[in-house]
């Protein structure tokens, strides 16, 4: 299966040009998937704020069982807490994890995507 798909799909900037003009941005997702055909996204909202399983199950039930989401670790994982509290990050990775459930369960889960910052350093500390 080849998935197709961009990084995130709702821009404002879109919005009369890759999208029709008024359309909402509770509607841009809807649209990607049965007018763009794409079976394949980036859910970069993750990055910024912790996803619950509310918003998850709600994401799943607007498009249909085809599309797979490729879904970005959080920020606080990746950029404040790699540098030592390890106890935290297990919690915040433990909470991630809970709340992508739904989309493990119906198989739809893609590839979670780290986005480190700069300054990280493949070493053995960090892969700990």
């Amino acid at each position: 299966m080849v998935y197709l798909g961009t990084s995130g799909y709702s821009f404002p900037d879109w919005v009369g040009t890759a999208y029709p003009s008024g359309i909402s941005s509770s509607q841009m997702l809807r649209y990607y998937h049965s007018v763009w055909r794409f079976n394949s996204v980036e859910l970069n909202f993750t990055y910024y704020r912790m996803p619950s399983i509310k918003t998850i199950t709600g994401i799943l039930r607007k498009i249909p069982g085809e599309m797979t989401f490729a879904v970005k670790a959080p920020g606080q994982a990746t950029h404040d807490l790699w540098k030592g509290n390890s106890g935290e990050l297990r919690k915040v990775s433990g909470g991630f994890y809970q709340a992508l459930q739904p989309m493990r369960e119906k198989g739809r889960l893609g590839p979670i995507i780290f986005q480190f910052p700069w300054s990280f350093k493949f070493n053995e500390r960090n892969r700990e």
